[in-house]
């Protein structure tokens, strides 16, 4: 009869740390996976460019923006992301993070380079305001590589 009581309070005691674990699990906020979009003077051939044109993540994930060369900067094209996004705007020559918050397709550009084409398409889980961005006006050089981009993100 001495071992009974042993045996129920090792079951509590099981009982009490998987909980606690559970709980535990359950209250570390979820943390956004990171990458680095490098502005640079060029890549393969190509002059003014971001290292990607066009980049998927998630909600929730952040970007640096990478001054790999001087000159460069990233902001968000105007109407070029979803209503309620905060809007992105580095200074030239600097390097800036930024967490996308918000699903749906943002268009980015170095200011200074924009006509000549440096642009960047990055998907948030989700096309949701595609038809916005496709009415969006861009100089025919960027629609052009937006475009070759957006019908990545359509696959």
């Amino acid at each position: 009869m001495g071992g009974a009581p042993i045996i129920i309070e090792r079951r509590f005691t099981m009982k009490i740390l998987t909980i606690l674990t559970l709980v535990s699990l359950t209250a570390v906020p979820a943390i956004g996976a990171e990458s680095t979009i490098e502005m640079l003077n060029s890549k393969n051939g190509e002059n003014l460019v971001f290292s990607e044109k066009f980049t998927k993540i998630a909600k929730g994930d952040a970007v640096t923006f990478k001054a790999t060369k001087p000159g460069h900067n990233a902001e968000f094209i105007p109407g070029g992301f979803p209503q309620g996004a905060e809007e992105l705007r580095g200074q030239v020559g600097k390097d800036i993070e930024y967490t996308f918050k918000i699903p749906g397709v943002y268009l980015v550009r170095c200011a200074p380079h924009y006509g000549m084409g440096m642009v960047a398409v990055i998907e948030v889980d989700d096309l949701s305001n595609l038809d916005q961005v496709k009415q969006v006006y861009l100089p025919s050089k960027v629609r052009a590589i937006v475009d070759e981009q957006l019908k990545k993100a359509q696959m």
